[in-house]
């Protein structure tokens, strides 16, 4: 839903106007009968009216109540109708004919009807897509921490096999060595043994002669 309606006008008399006239001639006028104020909001049927006035110089806009945001809209946008109206023709207005400032109206309430170009929604678009933004980077934490958390229980698994292979080549060491001495002490009983027997054998030849 969008603004439907806008005038302006200088005391009781329309200047330009643009859009579905919504409201009855009487509710206009009884609108434009109202003095100098700053903006104020009527309701009637499904309806807001926002009506600001200043210097006998007064805008109207009409949209429905559903329509998102539609306070702020609706007064920024009396309030840039006002201002683009005497930048156009400045303080000497009534000397010309205005009915084609309808034109620019037009143009700014398609503006600011267009959601991309409301200043509520571009804020709200922005909150959106940081609030996704956050989000994406909060799973990529989460990730990485799982990542981190995996890499520490490897780390841990390398720890503890590399303590149990030192500790597995430490009795190979151990056994190697000792059967080393055994085989070294077999060795040098064999020898001796020989070394023996030799020279029991000469003990024995020099007895005999």
């Amino acid at each position: 839903m969008s603004i439907v309606y806008c005038l302006i006008a200088k005391n009781d008399r329309i200047l330009s106007q643009y859009g579905s006239q919504v409201c009855s001639r009487e509710q206009i006028q009884d609108i434009l009968s109202l003095g100098d104020c700053p903006t104020k909001c009527y309701s009637f049927s499904i309806y807001y009216l926002f009506y600001e006035s200043y210097d006998g110089l007064k805008t109207v806009c009409v949209a429905p109540k559903d329509m998102k945001q539609v306070n702020i809209t609706c007064v920024q946008f009396t309030t840039d109708i006002r201002n683009r109206f005497t930048e156009t023709y400045g303080q000497g207005y009534q000397t010309y004919d205005t009915t084609d400032f309808s034109r620019i109206i037009q143009q700014r309430m398609a503006f600011y009807n267009d959601p991309k170009n409301n200043i509520i929604n571009r804020i709200e678009v922005k909150v959106e897509t940081a609030k996704e933004q956050a989000l994406h980077n909060l799973e990529l934490a989460v990730d990485r921490l799982e990542d981190i958390e995996g890499l520490r229980i490897r780390t841990t698994d390398l720890e503890n096999t590399g303590v149990r292979y030192k500790k597995e080549a430490t009795k190979v060491r151990s056994h190697m060595y000792w059967e080393n001495k055994k085989q070294m002490i077999c060795l040098i009983s064999v020898v001796l043994f020989i070394i023996l027997v030799i020279a029991g054998v000469i003990g024995l030849i020099f007895w005999k002669a």
